[in-house]
């Protein structure tokens, strides 16, 4: 219907393949011409040889009415395809990912920075779990003096988790074993990054407070919940990114981007401040800690890709400089910048509270997906607001934050935006005002403050990065 209509409201009203527009649009059609009354908006008596000539004449139905329906406005003859959904599997025990947690805390909170075989067979043994189990089976602790890729030593002293040696990236809690955990994600990325999103609103969710306009984040790091998700993201590590066609890696790494917000903030901290010192120069509230988004990430096919990777390295082509040398791997997965989608910016979110709302994105609908997302968000007025009396287009800050990849000039911008914009009045003003010349554009502040309950922990990188082996 959005290909068809190019609007977002519904009902939308076809005639054949003439679309009318909507119920609004198809009244006042009838009661200028006196098919429908002015003040009841009821049919008047008229017979079907009047009302056929009249849609004749209006709308434009041809062959005496006899409608060749455009595919895409019958009923879907496929069958609707059921969620794909990861096999069922206990994590060999949410207990020893529990244990794995707490002996994470002693390092990230307390400033520990080794385990010895006593601490760690202590800590084990609770949950009746060797110390070669946790280090073989199940790959979340290693020696000191031991590489991924080497075996055990005879009798190693000292331990690390393993998501220590990389703390950047938030899935290595375990080193993920296709032949002891199976490959279901790297045979569906999709379908994997739908799961994790899923976990993790369902995480965010049981853990509002404030009626619901706030997370505990500090909570939910702590549920269960969360220890099966932290291990379920190690999942990531399989993704083949190279077989990947365009629009399921643009579909994948855009999803990959608002997990990872979440995951962050409940992992690691909240990279806004705010308070009577914090300077915001484009006048909203708070600040940024820029160290987390360039900083922070996953590790995917043998690769790091940070927020700042994702969005700026992969999806914007590497507009943005984020991978400096010729031989880095993830040039080859950055898109070509001759086909950047410009609409990824109303569809990554940063956490932040003008950010855009967070969705799931598909393979197979990946453009009007992005098409509706972009409507939704120039529709806004807290995005783009059109005064016309005096040609001035307000915009949201991401629209100067990234002014290369939406015009040189403010008409070129505003012919952009315009062309994001699903059919109605705001569009239709816009419009007016290109045609007239002279519109100028200015900029709404930004608000750099995340849903997140007081007190919340802020992210701090030195503190994160205080462990050296």
């Amino acid at each position: 219907m959005l290909q068809l209509s190019n609007a977002m409201s519904v009902p939308q009203i076809f005639f054949g393949n003439k679309h009318v527009g909507g119920a609004s649009h198809l009244l006042s059609k009838l009661s200028s011409s006196n098919i429908v009354d002015s003040d009841s908006s009821l049919m008047l008596d008229i017979s079907s040889q009047e009302m056929q000539s009249w849609f004749e004449q209006n709308i434009g139905i041809d062959d005496g009415g006899n409608f060749n329906l455009d595919p895409r406005l019958l009923p879907p003859t496929t069958p609707i395809v059921a969620e794909v959904i990861p096999p069922a599997r206990d994590f060999e025990g949410i207990d020893y990912i529990g244990v794995a947690c707490d002996l994470e805390d002693e390092f990230r909170f307390q400033g520990k920075t080794t385990f010895s075989r006593v601490e760690l067979e202590k800590a084990a043994g609770e949950v009746n779990v060797r110390v070669p189990e946790l280090l073989d089976t199940y790959k979340i602790v290693r020696s000191v003096t031991t590489k991924p890729s080497q075996s055990l030593s005879p009798s190693p002293s000292e331990f690390v988790l393993q998501s220590q040696f990389s703390q950047n990236a938030l899935n290595t809690f375990r080193v993920w074993d296709t032949e002891k955990l199976g490959s279901w994600g790297a045979e569906n990325p999709i379908a994997l990054t739908h799961h994790l999103k899923k976990l993790l609103d369902r995480i965010c969710d049981e853990n509002r407070v404030s009626g619901g306009s706030a997370v505990d984040y500090r909570a939910a790091r702590q549920s269960d919940l969360f220890k099966v998700f932290d291990e379920r993201i190690c999942e990531l590590q399989t993704i083949n990114l190279l077989s990947m066609n365009q629009t399921t890696k643009l579909a994948f790494f855009v999803n990959l981007y608002n997990i990872l917000i979440k995951h962050a903030f409940c992992k690691i901290g909240i990279p806004f401040v705010n308070g009577p010192n914090i300077t915001n120069p484009t006048g909203g509230n708070g600040t940024i800690i820029p160290s987390f988004f360039d900083k922070i990430g996953y590790e995917i096919d043998g690769m790091f890709f940070t927020f700042d990777g994702i969005e700026n390295g992969v999806l914007r082509g590497n507009r943005g400089k984020v991978f400096t040398t010729a031989d880095d791997r993830r040039l080859t997965i950055a898109f070509p910048e001759s086909t950047v989608d410009i609409r990824i910016h109303m569809a990554v979110n940063c956490g932040a509270s003008s950010c855009p709302p967070i969705k799931k994105f598909t393979t197979d609908a990946i453009d009007e997906e992005l098409g509706i997302v972009a409507m939704a968000y120039t529709e806004g007025d807290g995005n783009c607001l059109a005064d016309e009396e005096n040609s001035i287009l307000r915009l949201n800050m991401i629209f100067k934050w990234y002014r290369v990849d939406f015009g040189t000039d403010d008409e070129s911008v505003a012919r952009t935006v315009m062309g994001l914009m699903g059919e109605g009045d705001k569009k239709k003003k816009l419009g007016r005002m290109i045609d007239k010349g002279g519109v100028k554009i200015e900029y709404f502040p930004y608000n750099w403050e995340s849903d997140s309950a007081e007190p919340t922990v802020v992210f701090d990188y030195d503190k994160l990065n205080t462990v050296v082996y």
